[in-house]
């Protein structure tokens, strides 16, 4: 919704005139600025929930700058070994977070304009908004792209919560090798064995 009425508002004058007429876009953009306005705020609480959720997960591991340089496969053929998340979902991670809190601050700049910010503050404000939402919308349509369509089984995924076990060891070797050792571990326990004695480890790479 945000980036709809966002897009709308820095470019509908030029799309949406020629279709709607001065009068329909100007009842356009002010419904479009005031659903902005509104909704706006529950981006922060957003981020903040998608960051405590994910952000543990998102740190640098060892073989994530061989997934990079390898395009995650695309460059080189194979699959390319990763974690529970791979270093692309973790670039549009912090790519989300960083463009996040810029579009957050500026949004509050322009969204309460009652704290004293002069005219050069507004302005600048506006300018670091738009470049942060374009980036962020762009990154998204890719990510989206790949989650859905670009690789097989991940909207199924997405729908249910889960993978087989064929798919999360051709994707994310590494974590299937830590859930599986996890569950060696757990079986041993329970039989009063040692936890995860003879369970491979999780592969790693450079």
């Amino acid at each position: 919704l945000l980036a709809l009425t966002g897009l709308i508002l820095l470019y509908g004058r030029f799309v949406l005139i020629p279709v709607l007429g001065p009068e329909g876009f100007g009842l356009t953009a002010s419904a479009c600025k005031e659903a902005h306005n509104l909704f706006g705020p529950m981006f922060l609480v957003a981020l903040l929930m998608m960051f405590f959720a994910f952000v543990k997960d998102k740190i640098y591991a060892r073989g994530d700058k061989t997934w990079l340089l390898k395009g995650g496969g695309m460059l080189g053929g194979g699959h390319v070994s990763a974690g529970r998340f791979n270093a692309g979902e973790k670039v549009w991670f912090w790519i989300a977070m960083i463009g996040g809190a810029v579009l957050i601050g500026s949004g509050f700049v322009l969204d309460f304009a009652v704290f004293g910010q002069g005219r050069n503050v507004m302005a600048i404000s506006h300018v670091l908004h738009g470049i942060a939402a374009l980036i962020v919308i762009t990154v998204s349509f890719g990510h989206i792209y790949l989650g859905t369509a670009g690789v097989e089984g991940t909207i199924g995924s997405m729908v249910n919560g889960e993978v087989d076990e064929a798919w999360a060891k051709s994707h994310h070797d590494r974590w299937y090798a830590e859930v599986k050792a996890a569950e060696g571990g757990e079986d041993e326990e329970s039989t009063g064995g040692t936890a995860a004695t003879g369970v491979a480890s999780p592969a790693r790479d450079a």
